[in-house]
């Protein structure tokens, strides 16, 4: 039986174990910090969410598929909505008739379609996937 949790303290540890009557176990722990992975809180300085991203849309612009991953947790899914449609009119996918599953960003919520979060899911997985930028509810 494999038991796996990412973000359990040692109480928790302990906890988990007891309750499943785990005994003579192998505890493998590893450091969460990964050099490649950055995790920053920003609260915004204006309600305007078109000025306030303008840098990742800049960068999304010029770098296209080569721009870093990032995912912008929204705490409501009208935020996820706006800045969805900030990157679509930033570049141009509506006008230029781009794909939803082409596009360098995407949006994921508990809204989205099972298909469509399978497809976000890859693309955000894979080193070379399309997509870049992830809105998601938390």
């Amino acid at each position: 039986m494999g038991v796996f949790t990412a973000t359990a303290t040692p109480e928790v540890r302990t906890t988990i174990c007891e309750n499943l009557a785990l005994n003579n176990l192998a505890i493998i722990t590893v450091t969460p910090n990964k050099p490649n992975i950055r995790y920053c809180v920003i609260r915004l300085s204006s309600p305007d969410v078109k000025t306030e991203f303008k840098w990742l849309l800049t960068k999304l612009q010029k770098e296209g598929k080569q721009a870093p991953k990032v995912i912008v947790y929204c705490q409501r899914l009208s935020d996820c909505s706006n800045l969805y449609g900030v990157f679509e009119d930033g570049l141009e996918d509506r006008e230029n008739d781009i794909a939803p599953k082409d596009r360098l960003y995407a949006m994921y919520h508990s809204h989205t379609d099972e298909e469509v979060k399978s497809h976000i899911e890859r693309s955000f997985g894979q080193k070379d996937g399309t997509v870049r930028v992830l809105f998601a509810t938390g």
